[in-house]
């Protein structure tokens, strides 16, 4: 493929005038990172790290497996309770929080998916945080006789090297962002995800990173809400993504072989109602977890149950859903294309 097919969709791509992101400033450094890593440790030897992991621990379960699962529960999509210390758009969050502790709290009370920030700048976190979750959640899950939780390595994944490093500690699966690869390396990384017994989480935000993913047949599509270029926030991009998969004729949500993940700037009960009307597979939720005093209670509360029982019906279908606030036509035909019952 020429330069354009395989890069074209990249920001900036062809604009000689085009500012660098705070998106493409973290990459950089990422590759330095990755760089350095390589100095230190061979891949050969990264290898003989995963397999004594995996000895010890087990190998990576599926991600698409564990949503699915979670599908079939009270709460009829999954969560991914996120540990992020800081983020380069709301600095520090919570600095100071334990990575395993955290992740505990959220497993006991049914995360499906655990999300690790690994990156050490902007995130400040750590590949030895992702190992300590990894451990102590599979530790307690294991006492309790439940299926412990997937872990996410999530990170600005450019290279084989990082997808390695995640499997030598503890992950389950890897964020593979399309706004930052070409599409050769989008490839290849899916690629050697599979040959690892790795799904991958493969990140999009507009129509045309959506076609790429499709284009590597992934089979967990995250949408980020956030677009890391500008960090600004649309809510509405989820329900966006949702219309193209079914413009193209691309079945999702439960008993369909694609789910269509929510990955950025949910925090309440009605974000949750409204991510289950696009029929979406799962949600991701950080900064509300990390800043709440009872990251178990908060998770209750916004997934609609109680300690007693559950708050909503246990499918999606059931719920009842209005957008209020609709002043534009094309506002009203997202709702309607989105599943809601109801507009004002």
């Amino acid at each position: 493929m020429d330069d354009a097919e395989d890069r074209g969709h990249l920001y900036g791509y062809g604009d000689p005038t085009a500012k660098r992101s705070k998106l493409q400033e973290i990459v950089e450094q990422r590759e330095k990172d990755v760089a350095a890593a390589k100095a230190q440790k061979a891949s050969e030897d990264l290898r003989k790290d995963v397999l004594k992991f995996q000895e010890t621990f087990g190998p990576p379960q599926s991600l698409a497996d564990c949503i699915a699962e979670a599908e079939e529960k009270s709460w009829a999509l999954a969560l991914a309770a996120e540990f992020k210390r800081a983020s380069p758009s709301k600095g520090d969050i919570n600095p100071d929080l334990d990575a395993a502790e955290q992740a505990l709290q959220y497993t006991q009370v049914g995360a499906s998916v655990l999300s690790v920030l690994t990156e050490p700048k902007w995130f400040k976190g750590s590949l030895e945080d992702l190992r300590q979750v990894r451990i102590k959640t599979q530790e307690w899950s294991k006492s309790a006789g439940q299926r412990r939780p997937a872990c996410l390595r999530k990170d600005f994944v450019i290279d084989k090297y990082q997808v390695d490093e995640a499997l030598a500690h503890g992950a389950d699966t890897v964020l593979l962002m399309v706004s930052i690869l070409s599409k050769s390396k989008l490839q290849a990384l899916v690629s050697y995800c599979r040959e690892h017994q790795m799904e991958p989480l493969v990140e999009v935000v507009t129509a045309q990173e959506l076609e790429l993913a499709l284009a590597v047949k992934a089979r967990v599509i995250g949408v980020n809400n956030r677009n890391l270029h500008t960090l600004v926030l649309d809510k509405d991009r989820t329900c966006f993504i949702a219309q193209e998969l079914r413009r193209r004729g691309v079945a999702f949500g439960a008993g369909e072989e694609t789910k269509l993940l929510a990955l950025s700037g949910l925090a309440t009960a009605e974000d949750v109602a409204q991510c289950r009307a696009i029929r979406c597979s799962g949600i991701l939720v950080g900064e509300a977890l990390m800043r709440a005093a009872d990251p178990g209670s908060a998770i209750l509360s916004m997934m609609g149950t109680s300690k007693e029982e559950s708050a909503l019906p246990s499918t999606a279908s059931e719920v009842l859903v209005k957008v209020c606030g609709v002043r534009r036509v094309e506002d009203a035909s997202c709702a309607i294309a989105a599943g809601a019952n109801l507009i004002g």
